[in-house]
């Protein structure tokens, strides 16, 4: 197995050099660790394992409730949570510190220099006192992790959301690094340390948006074993409550067992529908970048080259006309 495809192994620990950002690496025991680059020795800690998830005992009721009634009442309270006046998701994008929303809303340089100060910050802050902004953390780490990813650092990504995952102790954000380390593993097909992954994710969890990230983890294991009627059973075939809107990893794996289970026509629908609450082509992008639907992109591709075509005939055209119209305009001037 390649080192890409064993980035994401849960024997290992992997984290940002606390003195270069070079990732280091050592047992999950933790130990001591020479950085390869910058010869800084570090000592890791051994990696904290998930609560063993549960409700607590059960209270004692007059009338008794099955385990389906109670899974019901938890998907109806995580549809109304999507209901038009109801509080937004302290974990949703929008709930994102607003500087952060404003400047790396855009994969620029400039995003990038911002993404990395703002890191150095928070890396010296919580090495300092253990503590930062955990929101900022997040945020900022997955975007660093996803630049990697995108550029096929895989190592680099790993170690950009297991150091997040070190400074961040609100479960809700512990519960969305370890779905993407679930997604990253199962995209290089390590499914046995995707699974594990998986095993610290709270199952039950009481926030739609923690609930499309868990779906969107078990999608991706689903995905790697080839599962398709399994993806389209976590997923739906169509994107609805309780998926939270936004979800680009949920259209993606949907599109993606669309089109192997051979569906081509409703995975390119199930795309296009895509485009307004994700935004312009953000899920055929990441479809590119983790090699799913081939064919759906294809399609997609040639329906983008078609709209920046058109757009830009539209451009050429307006420009004729207001230079004419100016012309006309300065004739007109010069006549009076």
């Amino acid at each position: 197995m390649s080192l890409s495809a064993t980035s994401y192994s849960y024997d290992l620990r992997v984290l940002q050099c606390p003195s270069c950002g070079a990732p280091i690496t050592c047992p999950w025991d933790g130990g001591q660790v020479a950085c390869a680059y910058c010869r800084t020795v570090t000592l890791v800690t051994r990696r904290p394992e998930a609560p063993a998830w549960n409700d607590g005992p059960a209270p004692v009721r007059a009338e008794a409730h099955s385990p389906e009634d109670d899974e019901k009442a938890r998907i109806d309270a995580l549809s109304a949570q999507l209901a038009p006046g109801a509080p937004q998701s302290p974990y949703a994008p929008e709930s994102a510190p607003a500087d952060l929303r404003t400047r790396m809303s855009k994969v620029t340089k400039r995003a990038k220099a911002f993404a990395d100060e703002q890191w150095r910050t928070l890396r010296a802050e919580w090495h300092a006192t253990h503590a930062c902004d955990q929101a900022r953390a997040y945020w900022v780490g997955g975007a660093l992790a996803a630049d990697a990813q995108a550029k096929g650092d895989h190592l680099g990504a790993r170690a950009a959301l297991e150091t997040t995952l070190e400074m961040v102790t609100d479960e809700g954000y512990r519960l969305l690094l370890y779905s993407r380390l679930v997604r990253n593993a199962a995209a290089l097909g390590d499914v046995a340390a995707a699974k594990a992954w998986l095993g610290q994710c709270n199952p039950r969890p009481r926030d739609v948006v923690l609930e499309t990230a868990l779906r969107s983890a078990q999608a991706a294991v689903l995905t790697a074993e080839r599962d398709y009627v399994g993806v389209l059973g976590i997923l739906g075939e169509k994107h609805s409550a309780p998926l939270f809107p936004d979800a680009i990893a949920c259209y993606e794996f949907r599109v993606n067992a669309l089109e192997m289970l051979g569906r081509e026509d409703a995975a390119f629908e199930e795309l296009r529908n895509s485009y307004v609450p994700v935004g312009n082509a953000s899920v055929l992008w990441w479809l590119r970048i983790d090699g799913l639907a081939p064919k759906t992109v294809a399609r997609g591709m040639v329906r983008i080259r078609w709209i920046r075509f058109g757009l830009g005939v539209f451009v050429l055209a307006v420009g004729a006309y207001v230079l004419r119209t100016c012309g006309v305009f300065h004739s007109k001037l010069v006549r009076f």
